[in-house]
């Protein structure tokens, strides 16, 4: 690699300290791109974590498989970076021999599964037919968790030899191996591998990008930033990200974006919380062209549905796009003990979205399941 480049991947990596420790982050993720130098020189922090999630999720929060998925690999396609999540080869030999082959000069992130990256296999219509008892039986969709990332790793050409002169844990936690030095060892089961590609247009990277923040609230309440100090370094990333993303114009998405970035800060209450995303959801909704009735049912949590409305945001909740099905599951569970006639059709269309085969609509369907029938 030229020592341009080089140069340029150093910087690159000291913009980006840590936000968190590497349970809240991808920190290997991060060292791996500076390595290569694959993140543009003039790429922040905030557009960085903003567009890969970092900014949005709660400092407690740890991350998820889905978030590899739903925030790391399309947020990354906005530097023009390819990012694919692949399973390690199960034998020990071939594994090491893979990492050596892909790693390359600047390593490769690993990860360990706290469970199986599978989608639940449970039969939805056998759950509709009786509504309560079945949430409690064991393999429900309600009592699966989606697995978090339980240590991450970057891997070199130089990790097996430092680990065999020190302690063999990074080794002996690959696949194959049944040599662990202690029981919090763990098996690392996949690998990211990291390519250059080509930007794309940075309008669409936005668009998606505030999609992602909308339904990941949604899908996720307990996830999101909150309004407590701890929080406070989240809430000003997120708005330096906002004001940013809106730059010098003076249109619709770039005002609301400033006005959501002036309500996130050090003083910011759970309302101010509420109003930030309520304007990234104007913002969203106006890509789908819904009706104004839908549009004001999705909005307006305390907005009285007619029969019509509802049976509109049902059909959303089914063959929608991910974003139209979670922020329609999010507004149909307030009506989950309506006293009209459409309530049952309500929790049959939610309890059916949780064997989606998208993530984070699963999430979603799975959050308010348990919300109304705890």
């Amino acid at each position: 690699m030229p020592d341009g480049r080089r140069k340029e991947g150093a910087r690159a990596y000291a913009r980006l300290p840590r936000m968190r420790d590497d349970a809240g982050d991808f920190v290997p993720v991060w060292e791996a791109l500076a390595r290569r130098a694959l993140l543009p020189a003039a790429t922040s922090r905030a557009m960085l974590q903003g567009m890969c999630g970092g900014a949005a999720r709660t400092t407690a929060a740890i991350v998820s498989y889905a978030d590899i998925f739903h925030w790391l690999i399309p947020g990354l396609r906005a530097f023009g970076i390819e990012a694919e999540l692949m399973p390690l080869p199960k034998e020990r030999d071939e594994c090491l021999h893979w990492l050596k082959q892909a790693s390359g000069s600047g390593g490769i992130p690993l990860f360990a599964f706290s469970g199986s990256t599978l989608p639940p296999i449970t039969d939805p219509e056998a759950e509709e037919a009786a509504e309560l008892p079945s949430l409690t039986k064991k393999g429900s969709a309600q009592q699966e968790e989606e697995p978090t990332v339980l240590s991450q790793m970057l891997f070199t050409r130089d990790t097996v030899d430092e680990s065999r002169r020190s302690a063999p844990t990074a080794f002996a936690s690959l696949p194959g191996s049944d040599i662990f030095d202690s029981e919090e060892s763990v098996s690392y089961s996949h690998a990211l591998l990291l390519r250059q590609s080509a930007k794309g247009v940075r309008s669409e990277h936005v668009r998606l990008a505030l999609r992602r923040w909308v339904t990941f609230r949604a899908a996720y309440p307990e996830r999101v930033f909150d309004h407590n100090e701890i929080d406070t370094p989240l809430r000003e990333l997120a708005a330096e990200f906002f004001l940013e993303l809106a730059g010098e114009k003076r249109d619709f998405v770039s005002n609301r974006l400033r006005f959501a970035a002036g309500m996130l800060g050090e003083y910011t209450m759970q309302e101010d919380l509420h109003e930030v995303f309520l304007l990234l959801s104007e913002i969203v909704l106006r890509d789908f062209h819904l009706t104004p009735s839908a549009s004001r049912f999705l909005l307006d949590f305390e907005y009285a549905p007619t029969e019509i409305q509802v049976r509109e945001l049902i059909y959303l909740a089914r063959a929608g796009t991910r974003e139209l099905k979670i922020l329609s599951i999010d507004r149909l569970q307030v009506e989950w003990y309506s006293p009209e006639s459409f309530d049952k059709e309500i929790r049959a269309t939610i309890r059916q979205l949780r064997y989606d085969p998208d993530l984070w609509v699963r999430a979603a369907a799975r959050a308010a399941v348990s919300a109304n029938t705890a």
